[in-house]
């Protein structure tokens, strides 16, 4: 990972040495005003984040021309009107990178929430049609190894039908603030483009009088009795655990791979409005003593620096807007997923330290103090300056909305996997008098 220089227009030898964003910004029209302010807003952050990841010139391209073809026209007015609940500001997207030991395989990716200017009005309140035109768009267009068949099967178990939309704000106090039913994760690889869905089954569970757990079992089971995907073992550990703990509610999200089902994950969310100790950490890692396998248990050791470097607990008071989701002073709160296969009966978890209020310069710090602790000192070595890099000329000492979350899974394969999310740039301001996400997007 390095930090890319700054362009110029002709190198020493005469030769054009723009980079692809300056290049395309040059030979691109847009349709829209909106659509032009979502690519010089954020299209520079993405380039940034493409570059100092090692993606060759010709990737590059590709993704920076993916992201104007299919992405920029989903995204909504600029600036933004619909309250999204994908992410902690309300925007309709977010970027993030995916880090491994050599640095060499970070991962670039986009979660948006499709919207048009109907969404969150009275024509489509819970922005519903904009989603499905964008699985039926890349299901005409054959998106290479793109499988919808998830979202067919748990769109109408998860999302509010008409007569649903109307008998909430009637039965569910508060329940018509939240607006997002599906949103989307984009996962940049060398060569080509892989998609996640994600629904929130909370107001749907609510309204027909059940719990979210009573809810995924059936739909879990039924994929299972077709055929399609088994991980009802690993589903079983789980849903005993969250059961255990009482997280079942609105922040619930779940999640899968737009891809064949048989090989596609399932991904659980949940958030915890406090983490006591490492004590809770362990407890949550392993659900409490239902998953001990040996990669749980190494990667438990990694977790617990984590831990101790971001220091929840001690980390100060957040400088959030007043109108947002706030984290006392004191207090340790986590996001949490729990990613389950056919292949395996156990689940994987994955927590989420909320960086959002806390001085970025801060929290650049900690990841670099992260990185050298687990050895990855080239990374600590260019990170702050990497960082820098895509938010130019921001004076990140005096900033704390850039860096939003890092998340910690680990496999045997792969050892610890880091995930960074990012404000797709200071420019674009968080949606006022929204209601806030609680989860990050992958």
């Amino acid at each position: 990972m390095v930090a890319p220089s700054e362009p110029k227009s002709r190198s020493s030898s005469g030769e054009d040495s723009r980079s692809p964003f300056e290049v395309l910004t040059t030979a691109l029209s847009f349709p829209t005003r909106d659509q032009e302010q979502w690519w010089h807003t954020t299209g520079a952050l993405l380039a940034a984040m493409l570059a100092s990841c090692n993606y060759t010139i010709a990737q590059q391209y590709q993704h920076l021309a993916f992201y104007y073809s299919q992405l920029i026209p989903r995204l909504g007015s600029n600036p933004v009107k619909f309250r999204s609940s994908l992410t902690v500001s309300g925007l309709p997207m977010e970027f993030s990178i995916n880090y491994q030991k050599d640095g060499k395989h970070s991962m670039v990716r986009v979660g948006a929430e499709p919207n048009d200017s109907f969404s969150g009005t009275e024509r489509d309140p819970f922005n519903r049609v904009p989603p499905a035109e964008m699985v039926a768009h890349f299901t005409r267009s054959g998106l290479a190894g793109f499988d919808p068949l998830f979202y067919d099967f748990f769109e109408p178990q998860h999302t509010l039908n008409a007569d649903e939309q109307v008998r909430l704000p009637k039965e569910i106090p508060l329940g018509d603030k939240i607006h997002s039913q599906f949103s989307f994760g984009f996962d940049f690889k060398a060569d080509n483009v892989t998609l996640k869905g994600y629904s929130y089954p909370g107001l749907k569970a609510a309204l027909a009088g059940q719990s979210v757990k009573t809810l995924l079992d059936g739909g879990i089971n039924e994929l299972k009795t077709r055929g399609l995907l088994d991980c009802t073992e690993a589903w079983g550990h789980l849903a005993d655990y969250v059961e255990s703990i009482n997280n079942w509610g609105f922040h619930n999200l779940l999640a899968w791979d737009y891809v064949a089902p048989a090989k596609s994950r399932l991904k659980f969310y949940m958030y915890l409005m406090e983490v006591a100790d490492i004590q809770k950490v362990e407890e949550l890692w392993t659900l409490d003593g239902r998953a001990r396998s040996p990669e749980h248990l190494e990667g438990l050791e990694y977790l617990k620096k984590l831990w101790d470097v971001i220091d929840l607990k001690n980390i100060g008071k957040r400088d959030m807007p007043p109108n947002a989701h706030q984290i006392p002073e004191g207090v340790a709160q986590l996001c949490w997923n729990y990613e389950m296969t056919a292949t395996n009966s156990l689940p994987i978890g994955k927590p989420y330290f909320p960086l959002q209020g806390v001085n970025d310069a801060v929290c650049i710090q900690k990841i670099v103090d992260y990185f050298k602790l687990i050895g990855w000192d080239d990374m600590a070595a260019t990170y702050r300056d990497t960082v820098q890099s895509y938010y130019p000329g921001v004076d990140l000492s005096k900033t704390s909305s850039l860096l939003m979350w890092i998340s910690f899974t680990y496999s045997e394969k792969t050892g610890v996997y880091l995930s960074i999310y990012y404000h797709p740039s200071p420019e674009v301001r968080a949606v006022e008098n929204y209601v806030p996400s609680l989860e990050p997007s992958a």
